[in-house]
């Protein structure tokens, strides 16, 4: 499936002064973490790895949908509940990740 986020591994960068940003491998800013948007240095630097690891987390879901979700939706809600709703929140969360694409 093509995307429009952007594209490429994202990494997480500490600009000094409780600021972080997430750039892309062309060195362009995919997101700022500023610290008027935080509480503590801790907390900017939690979101600024969140984010950057928001792409390859997307690809391990859609992974998951694609070639586990099949087997438990053959077993059926009787054997396999739990594994049925985590398969569900993990396809809501690529639906919000993905619903203009």
């Amino acid at each position: 499936m093509e995307t429009k986020h952007t594209k490429g591994k994202w990494h997480p960068l500490y600009k000094g002064d409780n600021e972080w940003c997430v750039y892309n491998e062309e060195s362009h800013t995919v997101a700022d973490i500023g610290k008027w948007s935080v509480k503590s240095e801790a907390e900017a630097e939690a979101n600024a790895r969140l984010i950057a690891a928001a792409p390859e987390l997307l690809e391990a879901l859609q992974a998951v949908m694609k070639d586990i979700a099949p087997h438990f939706y053959r077993m059926g809600t009787k054997k396999a509940f739990h594994e049925l709703v985590v398969l569900a929140q993990a396809s809501t969360a690529i639906h919000n990740a993905t619903k203009n694409e």
